[in-house]
């Protein structure tokens, strides 16, 4: 208020005065303390006191600030309209928790400083807040300075009090005695530090908990039970909370907005309570002994919200769902929290699968992981006891962070037995789909994994259940086409492609575009591939939906690879890495990892690929960490590119080591670009063990597939020296005799043939 008078003094000629109402205790205080602010003596006529300040008043353009007025709204709200009628140029600010309801009134809801950007280290990108934490500091401690080293934990100290200017010089004079690292974390232990004892500053200011308590003294016994409440709710609340949770009114609401309490967020509809206050607050319901029953109301009202949820994650509410449910996670979290302590497996149950939907789709899956794995600590069974449903249910949600295959084969056994035992069909499906994933990624069995999906699908359908339907139709195409069955492939990728638009879910839509794109790869059609690949992403755009993004990245970087757009392909791959790193996708990770080192080797930089590889290979044998890290095209792409490290080094045998792997896979699954990678690796070793014309064929035939999946083969160092060294040996003739030769051989029976001289 000072700091606005100072700057708008220039337009009151008759003076901006600070009135201090704070040590007044009544509206009759009032005017003597108008009229010392303004040095005006009061006269001995026959005139009241408050008159003669109206008529001092009446003719003058001034600004009273009339500082901590809530105290006497009562009793002196009356007077401030009497001095606005009396004097037409009066202008009021009274700052006040709570309005005065006159004519004419105009709220200005005052809020915490600005505050640094999020994650922010950069000394030059000092905020309000940091500055007068800095100023504040320097008065008690002349070489205070902000540094690299310091200055996230300035920053971590203004988060915590949000900018409240009080609280921050208060904390700041600290800085004799503690570190900023120990101020913060006194800050959230306790309010308690934010005082400051033989300060310059009034008594009611000393304090955060003596400013807190002034507030408390103002609201009525309701208020009270109310706000003391809405300290279990975190990250903000709905009017809808509030009356569940803390049996708030709207009119209750309204009040103690007015009296700035907490705050409310027009165009969410959200109400918000300051960090310290609700520390305050919560201070206040520990002493009441309401402590459980409000959680329990807590946590009622938000994991019963979660669960009623479930359906809609599935369908066209999808993406509005997905941001009902981010807004007010934390409440969420701490629902789920308090229901693990007190073993509320019904509530537990019922929103299970909603809160497994949404870390999965929202991309939050070290949340998810973190959340599932203390609930199966904290439910975990006694010895001899049998083990609930819904503990054995936490287990293979995120079941890639169980100890080993043997572990996560227990827990599914035990679990099927149970659903099928409790006729759970539902879990019974999601049992066979896990089993499922399990043959299919990290045994490599399609014919097992293929029987799994189609009993799953088979209950799905029974169910009605067109969501989860859809996913397992989804990967039975896939496991087919690892058996060479394309048209069974497209049958199903199709079938669920076409489910997933009918029940609008977009994020499974995009995935199984993706799916499409695989199978179109596979088969040598690149033009669908990409096409198929965009439209995948740009949905995933659209949904904010980040894990798919990552791998559609990876998969368009690759593909822009391919096409000999290096430069341009590395970034996109580096651009999925980011994204995988920063969401904890091992899959998409490793998949980088891989095809990085694939671009490194064919750019000739062979130790940067060697670490590149060694990443890739810590993941890879690990698929419980990610399920699609046990996929069998990683594992042959990895050693792709592990032999075209070694033909770089010289190393033969690795080379043949190396190549056939992935060479019998992309035989036994009739894949047309990774027959072709693999027998431009084999020319390769064909041309070190002097079978120059055979060597020179595959060339030939390499080059006669699409351009699309060979044209970065043009900016392999090795492969030019090689084909300049066949040409130089063999002669021109003979060279492009061999070739031709090669660009008329059928690529399946010449990849069987190279096949054949390795295992050989």
């Amino acid at each position: 208020a000072l700091e606005l008078g100072s700057r708008l003094a220039e337009h009151f000629p008759d003076g901006v005065f600070f009135v201090e109402l704070a040590p007044i205790g009544s509206g009759e205080a009032i005017i003597p303390a108008v009229a010392e602010a303004m040095s005006y003596s009061f006269q001995p006529t026959g005139r009241s006191q408050k008159q003669q300040v109206l008529d001092y008043l009446h003719s003058k353009q001034v600004w009273l600030i009339l500082d901590n007025f809530e105290h006497l709204i009562d009793s002196g709200a009356g007077l401030v309209s009497e001095m606005l009628a009396a004097s037409p140029r009066l202008k009021v600010l009274a700052t006040s928790r709570q309005r005065l309801y006159l004519a004419g009134e105009t709220l200005f809801i005052l809020q915490g400083l600005k505050l640094p950007e999020a994650n922010t280290s950069d000394l030059a990108a000092r905020s309000a807040a940091i500055e007068l934490f800095q100023q504040t500091a320097r008065r008690v401690r002349s070489d205070f300075g902000l540094t690299e080293t310091n200055l996230p934990h300035v920053t971590r100290v203004c988060r915590l009090v949000q900018g409240m200017p009080l609280a921050i010089v208060l904390a700041a004079a600290w800085v004799t005695v503690l570190s900023s690292a120990e101020i913060a974390e006194e800050i959230q232990r306790s309010l308690d530090i934010l005082e400051a004892e033989g300060s310059e500053l009034p008594a009611r200011l000393r304090s955060i908990r003596a400013v807190f308590d002034h507030a408390w003294s103002m609201m009525t016994e309701a208020e009270q039970q109310i706000f003391m409440k809405l300290a279990v709710f975190r990250g903000g609340f709905t009017r809808e909370a509030a009356d569940k949770v803390a049996q708030a009114g709207l009119r209750h609401l309204q009040s103690l907005v007015t009296k700035a309490l907490i705050t409310r967020d027009a165009d969410q509809g959200r109400y918000h309570i300051h960090e310290l206050l609700r520390q305050y607050a919560a201070e206040k319901l520990h002493g009441s002994g309401q402590v459980d029953s409000t959680r329990q109301a807590h946590t009622h009202f938000y994991l019963t919200y979660l669960a009623e949820q479930t359906a809609r994650l599935k369908g066209t509410e999808q993406l509005a769902t997905l941001k009902r449910i981010e807004v007010d996670f934390e409440n969420m979290r701490e629902g789920w929290a308090d229901a693990v302590a007190n073993r509320l497996y019904d509530r537990l149950g019922q929103a299970l699968e909603a809160m497994y939907l949404f870390c999965f789709l929202q991309s939050r899956l070290e949340d998810g992981k973190t959340l599932f794995d203390r609930a199966r600590q904290g439910l975990a069974p006694a010895p001899n006891q049998p083990p609930h449903p819904v503990w054995l249910a936490l287990g293979l949600r995120f079941y890639n962070t169980a100890d080993s295959h043997a572990v996560l084969q227990q827990r599914l056994e035990a679990s099927l037995a149970l659903a099928r035992e409790r006729d759970d069909r539902a879990e019974v499906a999601f049992c066979l789909h896990t089993l499922a994933t399990i043959a299919h990624y990290v045994d490599q069995n399609p014919p097992q994994a293929i029987d799994y999906y189609e009993e799953c699908a088979a209950i799905y359908r029974q169910l009605d259940e067109k969501y989860y339907l859809a996913q397992t139709l989804s990967k039975l195409g896939e496991a087919y086409q690892l058996l060479s069955q394309n048209a069974l492939t497209l049958t199903y990728v199709n079938e669920a492609y076409q489910l997933q638009r009918a029940i609008g879910d977009q994020m499974g839509e995009s995935e199984t575009l993706r799916a499409l794109g695989m199978t179109a790869y596979q088969s040598g059609d690149y033009d669908a591939t990409d096409d198929y690949f965009e439209k995948a992403y740009n949905i995933q755009l659209k949904t904010d939906y980040v894990v798919g993004q990552a791998t559609s990245n990876l998969y368009r970087g690759y593909m822009t690879f391919m096409r000999g757009e290096t430069v341009a392909g590395q970034a996109l791959v580096e651009k999925a890495l980011a994204q995988a790193l920063d969401i904890v996708d091992y899959s998409t990770q490793a998949w980088c990892w891989a095809i990085l080192g694939w671009i490194k080797c064919a750019a000739g930089d062979y130790t940067q690929a060697e670490q590149h590889l060694r990443q890739a290979e810590a993941i890879e044998p690990d698929p419980f960490r990610q399920t699609g890290a046990g996929n069998p095209f990683l594992k042959l792409q990895i050693n792709f590119a592990q032999s075209l490290l070694a033909s770089g080094r010289g190393d033969y045998v690795a080379v043949r080591h190396y190549l056939l792997q992935p060479l019998r896979l992309a035989v036994n699954t009739s894949s047309q670009p990774f027959m072709t990678l693999s027998i431009a690796a084999a020319a390769l070793l064909y041309a070190h063990n002097g079978h120059s014309e055979a060597a020179v064929e595959l060339l030939g035939l390499v080059f006669s597939q699409p351009v699309k999946g060979t044209n970065w083969m043009k900016q392999w160092g090795l492969l030019n020296h090689v084909q300049a060294h066949l040409r130089n040996t063999l002669g021109q003739a003979a060279f492009e005799a061999a070739w031709q030769r090669g660009e008329l051989r059928e690529l399946k029976a010449a990849a069987e043939g190279v096949l054949q001289e390795i295992e050989g």
